[in-house]
């Protein structure tokens, strides 16, 4: 009997009888040579990796850029050109190794404080630095890459992209510092954030049991943290996006924050105090809250409802961007306010035992639109 070898069948022979081609060197040459000196400011070091010793699931070169980025560096914060140049220098890499060796690789980019500092230090420093990964799916899922990091005895690590959990078993983010992108916790099981510090996007937590925010300082999205079970916003000092803590029944007080870019929504909350927040850059919403008194806070840019709150103090509030609704609450005069862009609605407000006229008002504070003194 005679048996036919097709054609597909003896490349496949060929190509496991042949020794494999190792072209690391000449990518990195090709790089070194071709796109660093584009980027020779911000690019400290390029690493090679084989397709048959790398993770990486697809079995393709691994190319890893350290580039000096994050925070600490001169290339911090990361504003629309750092993250375009970035994109730049991976776009450029793939595109210059395939174009040239006809080699698909992966490539995956760390952040170093400085090329110096990093070249000076050794393997171990290096070692106990935060390891920069890109996704979770780039190691096939959250169990994966705890796999891969028990191997490495679970140093600190962040992660570049989106972190998505929603929904899951996870109780803990364990050694993980920072995400770049938006980190989904909704409906999970989590207990803990670790030693998260900061997370680059939205950070969504609504329907969980957490209890704490610990390390976490900065947020550079929005905070979800509706109908949670949180007590307490932990070491979180900044937030550039919206804070939604609607329907919250354990929190009394939004502690260490300073700053919300965003609006704040505290509807039907428990919160009490205020805080240390001074400044909001978007609508500040306390309906219905158990908010006696605005505290530290000085501006808030959009509007400010404090309709049935029960709101006795205006605190060292200054200015008012928006709309300043104050109906119905027991506020008895005007502190330190001067200024409020919009409308003042005081109908209701004990304030008008003292100011009967909208001539006096005028007086006391600078109102850009009309003043309501009725219900």
């Amino acid at each position: 009997m005679k048996y036919v070898i097709t054609e597909s069948q003896y490349k496949l022979i060929q190509e496991k009888e042949e020794p494999k081609k190792d072209l690391s060197q000449s990518i990195k040459e090709l790089l070194m040579t071709s796109v660093v000196p584009k980027y020779e400011d911000i690019i400290c070091q390029i690493i090679v990796v084989r397709p048959w010793i790398s993770i990486n699931p697809n079995h393709e070169y691994e190319i890893m850029i350290r580039i000096v980025g994050g925070i600490g560096s001169s290339r911090w914060p990361q504003t629309q050109s750092v993250h375009e140049e970035r994109d730049s220098i991976r776009k450029d890499v793939y595109q210059t190794v395939y174009n040239y060796l006809g080699v698909k690789a992966s490539i995956l980019i760390r952040n170093v404080i400085s090329c110096e500092e990093f070249m000076n230090e050794s393997e171990l420093e290096r070692e106990q630095k935060v390891l920069s990964l890109p996704n979770v799916e780039y190691f096939g899922g959250w169990d994966n890459l705890q796999k891969y990091l028990a191997a490495k005895n679970n140093p600190p690590y962040s992660i570049e992209g989106e972190l998505d959990l929603a929904d899951s078993n996870v109780i803990s983010l364990g050694n993980l510092v920072s995400v770049n992108g938006n980190l989904h916790l909704n409906g999970s099981k989590i207990e803990s954030l670790g030693n998260l510090t900061y997370v680059g996007g939205n950070l969504i937590l609504s329907w969980t049991k957490l209890k704490s925010l610990g390390n976490l300082t900065h947020v550079g999205g929005n905070v979800d943290l509706s109908e949670s079970k949180i007590e307490s916003l932990g070491n979180l000092t900044r937030i550039d996006g919206e804070l939604d803590l609607n329907d919250t029944k354990k929190i009394k007080s939004l502690g260490n924050l300073t700053s919300v870019g965003g609006h704040v929504f505290l509807t039907s909350s428990k919160v009490k105090s205020l805080g240390n927040l001074t400044e909001v850059g978007g609508m500040l919403e306390l309906f219905n809250s158990k908010v006696n008194n605005l505290g530290n806070l000085i501006s808030v840019d959009g509007n400010l409802y404090t309709y049935g709150t029960g709101l006795e103090s205006l605190g060292n509030l200054t200015s008012v961007g928006g709309n300043l609704d104050l109906r119905m609450t027991d506020v008895l005069d005007f502190g330190n306010l001067k200024k409020v862009g919009g409308n003042l609605n005081l109908g209701g407000c004990k304030i008008l035992f003292n100011y009967k006229s909208p001539k006096k008002i005028r007086s006391i504070v600078n109102v850009g639109g009309n003043i309501k003194m009725k219900l």
